[in-house]
C-alpha cells in the first residue's frame, strides 16, 4: 500500500513570446515563479500536473522546471511528461471569421499566439512508462461520437468541411500518462479544455469545451471510437486512474455546459463526486467554498478512480491568518492548487 499525493495547478506560466518563460527561469528573481515554487514545496505532491506552461520541443524547460519544483533530493521530480499541444498551431483558415487568415490567436487549432503557448507538463516522483502512455492531440472533432459541432442560425455547420477534415477535438491535448507507483500502474488523464466563452452566437468554444470534457466519459467507457495519435483505438483499460486538470467547467456556476461536467463527476468509475473545499473555508457551504479560481468558479479537478482510496482532498486557499501562504497564492496564479491524498494498493 502506497500513499500518493496528486495535485493539479494552473500556474499561469504562459508568456507573450516563445522562450520567454525559460529566459525568466534563467534570470531568476521572478516573484510569480518563486511563489509557485514555495506552494509546491510546501505541499510536496508526488505527481503534479501543471497547466499553462509554454511547450517548446528544443528547450531544456522541463529539466529546469522539474529542478525548481523538486525541493529536496528525496522528493525530486525525476520524471517529466511534456508533449506538443494544439495551441498556437496555425490552422491555415479564418476560424474566427474576422476576414483575416492567421491574423489572431483564435485562428490557431487551439487559442494561442505561438505553437505551444498554454501547454501542459506532468511531473512525477515515480517512473513514467512512456511506451504505455497515449496522446490524443490529433483526434478529429468530427470523429467524436455525438459531436456537438457548432451551428449557424440556419442549422448549417459553422466550420466548413475542409476545416472539419483537419480540426482536432483537443484545444491543447488529452493525455493518458502511465506511471509506475511501486509496481502498480496508475493512469493520469490530463487535459485543459478551452474556456466555454469568447465566441459568438454559434458558441464554438462552448461546444468544444463540452466535447473535450465528454471525451473522458467515452474514454472511461472504453469506446472504440477513440483513436490515439499512434492510430490505436479504444479507451482506458487499467482500473487505477486519476483524472486531473483545469477543465474550465463548473457543475453549478459559470457558462459551461453543466451536463458535461456533471456526467463526468458522476461517472461510475470516478470514486467520488464530492468536490474539495478551500483549505481556509470555515463558513456555510456555499458555492464559494469549492472555488478553485480567483474569478469565483470551481474549474480545477483531481478525480481518482473508485479503485483508489481517497484519504483527503483540498483546494489550497488559506484564510487571512496564514499571511505568507495566502500572499503566495495571490501572487502565483489566478488558480489555486488542488490536491488529493490517495492510497494505491
Amino acid at each position: 500500500m502506497v500513499a500518493l499525493r496528486v495535485a493539479t495547478f494552473n500556474v499561469a506560466f504562459s508568456r507573450s513570446f516563445s522562450g520567454e518563460l525559460e529566459s525568466a527561469l534563467d534570470r531568476g528573481g521572478d516573484e510569480q515563479i518563486a511563489a509557485v515554487q514555495r506552494i509546491v514545496e510546501s505541499y510536496a505532491p508526488d505527481v503534479l500536473l501543471l497547466n499553462e506552461v509554454d511547450y517548446s520541443p528544443n528547450s531544456s524547460l522541463k529539466e529546469k522546471l522539474a529542478a525548481l519544483l523538486s525541493g529536496t533530493e528525496k522528493s525530486a521530480f525525476r520524471y517529466v511528461y511534456f508533449e506538443a499541444v494544439n495551441t498556437g498551431v496555425a490552422s491555415g483558415f479564418d476560424l474566427d471569421r474576422d476576414g483575416i487568415i492567421g491574423g489572431a490567436a483564435s485562428d490557431a487549432w487551439g487559442f494561442g499566439a505561438y505553437p505551444g503557448q498554454y501547454g501542459m507538463m506532468l511531473l512525477s516522483r515515480y517512473p513514467i512508462d512512456f511506451h504505455r502512455s497515449r496522446t490524443f492531440k490529433n483526434f478529429l472533432w468530427k470523429d467524436f461520437p455525438d459531436a456537438h459541432l457548432p451551428k449557424m442560425s440556419d442549422g448549417s455547420n459553422y466550420y466548413s468541411n475542409e476545416e472539419l477534415a483537419l480540426f482536432p477535438l483537443s484545444s491543447k491535448s488529452h493525455w493518458d500518462v502511465c506511471v509506475n507507483v511501486e509496481g502498480v500502474s496508475v493512469r493520469f488523464l490530463c487535459s485543459h479544455p478551452t474556456p466555454p466563452v469568447f465566441d459568438g452566437a454559434e458558441r464554438r468554444n462552448f461546444c468544444r469545451n463540452q466535447d473535450e470534457i465528454n471525451f473522458w466519459r467515452y474514454y472511461l467507457d472504453g469506446s472504440s471510437s477513440i483513436v490515439d495519435d499512434l492510430g490505436n483505438a479504444g479507451g482506458l483499460t487499467d482500473s487505477h486512474f486519476v483524472l486531473l486538470g483545469d477543465l474550465n467547467a463548473s457543475p453549478s456556476e459559470g457558462d459551461s455546459h453543466k451536463g458535461a461536467i456533471r456526467s463526468l463527476l458522476n461517472h461510475p468509475k470516478i470514486g467520488s463526486s464530492e468536490r474539495p473545499r478551500r483549505s481556509g473555508w470555515s463558513g456555510r457551504l456555499t458555492h464559494e467554498a469549492f472555488h478553485t479560481a480567483s474569478w469565483k468558479l470551481c474549474v480545477d479537478y483531481v478525480l481518482p478512480s473508485a479503485s483508489l482510496s481517497l484519504i483527503k482532498q483540498e483546494v489550497v486557499w488559506p484564510d487571512k491568518r496564514q499571511v505568507s501562504l495566502l500572499n503566495d497564492c495571490m501572487t502565483s496564479s489566478d488558480h489555486r492548487m488542488v490536491y488529493a491524498d490517495l492510497l494505491v494498493e
